[in-house]
């Protein structure tokens, strides 16, 4: 009997002792760890192309669509558990793996997917995280090789781009990555996907220089990496490197960039700015409109023929006309403005005029480049070029000596009476026959044929020298535009200058149509304008 009790007492307390040292641990008294899955998942070119759901125990941890690598840094109690994994559309299709977790570690394995199972190979179970989270770095503004070059050597493995305007990238060395969709310095895992957004190098530079002086714009590319540096004007025709680099503080501020093109290359990183230079342009110490009065006033003077003295071979001062004098013998010395040029400043005691064109009362035209200098004292007006032809021939230069060439302000001081105007007063009563006598009176000198047939004005000029012009025009095969151009604006700026007119005299419900005739057979028309707009243009056959 007591032989038989000892072991029975023996077994009993054993059995105490296993069930005390086997009792589980409560979750809450259980430390956390972390646990990094990584894993691979083999892709099948055809059949079974299957998606997979991952669990820990019962705990989802993510999902991956076929032949796509998973990763994920998980927090796990401490204690036995069991890797999951299932086919997303039937979870009958399943594989699992146990595993004690005692402290932060690493899961490594690779699945595959078949009909009816899945394949795990390769596990391994490490008590280590080491070398998964890695910090983000800056890559913004880096060339797309130069950026996936530096994730890759960090140890990133999941890496993509796109470009922002949806274009393909075929040299990713003329790319430059301006967005990122990991924040930098955050610690991601290794495997997570970073997706860069690349804009295209030239377009890159542009935004960067764009706007800025070329001064500001150079020390910008050094900043970007770039050490030699040229300039083009914009539509990149010129040189002018040479001429940015001459440029004082002031002048360069308007030299501005358009756009900036990567022109490196074996030698080093070189850039090309494309500028505009909106040169400065000087402010005159006297008006266009003094400049012009004392031009035509030295004009009027240098053709009068009753300036001259009683010799008839110098000026005499006291015969000088002024610019409001046109009331006098206009044969002799008034000339009537047709156009008064395009202006320009020199500098700013010189104004240079392209295109003056005056007219004598014989209907002679004149059309004159020249220059305006006032010292604040006289007007002086130089380098008079008489290009009222477009042959060199048809081309005088007037000598600068002329006496006639020095204006003073008195001399301009008032305006002058000049143009339809200074021949009758515009009748202002509404009648449209009036108005059409006014008309006959005015041009009487250019032989008008006017007609009023229903609600329009037809004058016809048989304009002294229109046929020569026509003829100058066609026998240069139509390409001599400056004659031809000379005859049509001729009809435009007169019936312009008409329309007006019949504004004043209360008719301006009527429209009128001026045509330059040929003053050779009286019919062909060479030009017809329209309430001053262009309404028909036939060249003289």
């Amino acid at each position: 009997m007591k032989r038989r009790f000892i072991p029975v007492l023996l077994f009993t307390m054993f059995i105490m002792l296993v069930s005390g040292c086997t009792k589980e641990i409560p979750d809450s008294q259980k430390k956390d760890c972390t646990l990094y899955l990584d894993i691979a998942f083999e892709s099948n070119i055809f059949l079974d192309r299957n998606d997979v759901n991952i669990y820990i125990d019962e705990t989802k941890a993510g999902s991956a669509d076929h032949g796509e690598d998973f990763s994920a840094l998980l927090t796990v109690k401490e204690g036995k558990h069991t890797l999951l994994i299932y086919r997303r559309d039937d979870h009958d299709v399943r594989t699992s793996k146990s595993f004690t977790l005692k402290d932060n570690s690493t899961i490594q394995c690779s699945i595959k997917t078949h009909s009816r199972s899945i394949e795990l190979n390769d596990y391994t179970f490490t008590e280590s995280i080491e070398g998964v989270l890695i910090a983000m770095p800056d890559v913004k503004g880096m060339r797309l090789t130069e950026a996936i070059r530096t994730l890759q050597d960090l140890g990133f493995q999941n890496i993509s781009y796109e470009s922002s305007d949806g274009s393909s990238v075929f040299d990713e060395n003329n790319w430059v990555v301006t967005k990122k969709n990991q924040l930098t310095g955050e610690e991601i895992d290794k495997k997570a996907k970073i997706l860069l957004t690349v804009t295209k190098l030239s377009d890159y530079l542009t935004s960067k220089l764009k706007g800025l002086p070329a001064d500001r714009a150079a020390d910008q590319a050094k900043a970007l990496g770039y050490q030699v540096i040229y300039y083009k004007n914009v539509n990149g025709t010129e040189d002018m490197t040479s001429e940015v680099e001459k440029l004082s503080a002031e002048e360069i501020k308007v030299c501005i960039v358009d756009h900036a093109e990567d022109v490196s290359n074996d030698i080093g990183r070189k850039i090309c700015l494309y500028v505009r230079y909106n040169k400065p342009v000087p402010e005159a110490s006297f008006s266009s409109e003094s400049a012009k009065r004392a031009a035509v006033t030295a004009l009027t003077n240098y053709f009068a023929m009753d300036v001259f003295d009683s010799t008839g071979n110098e000026v005499d001062p006291s015969k000088i006309h002024s610019y409001a004098d046109t009331s006098g013998n206009t044969d002799d010395y008034y000339l009537h403005i047709l156009s008064a040029g395009k202006w320009s400043v020199k500098d700013t005691e010189i104004r240079h005029c392209e295109g003056l064109t005056l007219k004598n009362s014989w209907g002679t035209e004149f059309k004159f480049n020249l220059d305006v200098s006032f010292d604040g004292s006289v007007y002086t007006i130089s380098n008079v070029i008489d290009a009222k032809g477009t042959n060199a021939s048809n081309t005088q230069v007037y000598p600068d000596s002329d006496p006639s060439y020095t204006v003073t302000p008195e001399m301009i001081a008032e305006d002058r009476t000049d143009g339809p105007a200074a021949y009758a007063d515009i009748p202002t009563d509404g009648n449209i026959n009036s108005f059409i006598q006014y008309l006959q009176d005015i041009l009487s000198s250019m032989s008008p044929d006017i007609q009023l047939i229903e609600s329009t004005i037809y004058v016809n000029i048989y304009y002294d020298g229109m046929a020569a012009l026509a003829a100058s025009a066609k026998e240069n095969g139509g390409e001599d535009l400056e004659t031809w151009n000379n005859i049509t604006n001729r009809s435009k700026e007169l019936s312009a200058a008409l329309r007006k007119e019949m504004y004043t005299a209360n008719v301006s419900d009527y429209h009128i149509a001026v045509s330059l005739m040929n003053d050779v057979n009286h019919e062909n028309v060479l030009y017809t304008a329209l309430d001053g707009e262009t309404f028909a243009d036939y060249p003289n056959e």
